[in-house]
């Protein structure tokens, strides 16, 4: 279930409950919420650095597949390029945050799904709401399964 999770170390940050992209469990609304970010992200201001070449606008329907996977990928591949410092694994999939760190136990490298947090937030411009339901991208079927901790 897509969630939002409440930290002082994240502040308000919407995260999945379960793995996301090949080969892992995607649950419809965990895909949902990480379509919505890659989503936002790729028709923002930087739109040519997270579209893949070659696709269709992505489609937020919960469904993992070649697109939602090549979107990914391509997000993973375009951060690690341009900010040095964002230290994500390229392994093609979204997991959960755990514990409230920013940096994985096992991988010791940002979770993806902050890092789309992030780059949601950037694409929004400063005055973004931290409230995703308001923005007009937002699938509205997701929003009962955005839960509080």
């Amino acid at each position: 279930m897509a969630r939002v999770y409440l930290s002082t170390t994240l502040g308000i940050a919407y995260t999945n409950d379960h793995p996301v992209g090949t080969g892992c469990p995607n649950h419809r609304d965990d895909v949902q919420l990480v379509q919505f970010f890659l989503k936002t992200v790729s028709e923002g201001p930087r739109k040519d650095q997270f579209t893949p070449s070659g696709q269709k606008p992505l489609i937020c329907d919960g469904l993992w597949g070649i697109s939602s996977q090549a979107y990914l990928d391509k997000f993973l591949f375009s951060i690690a390029s341009v900010v040095s410092s964002a230290r994500l694994k390229q392994d093609g999939r979204v997991d959960p945050v755990r514990g409230g760190k920013v940096i994985g136990s096992v991988s010791r490298t940002v979770y993806t799904i902050l890092a789309l947090n992030a780059a949601y937030r950037a694409s929004r411009g400063a005055s973004a709401s931290t409230d995703i339901t308001t923005d007009p991208l937002f699938p509205s079927e997701l929003l009962p399964s955005l839960k509080l901790p």
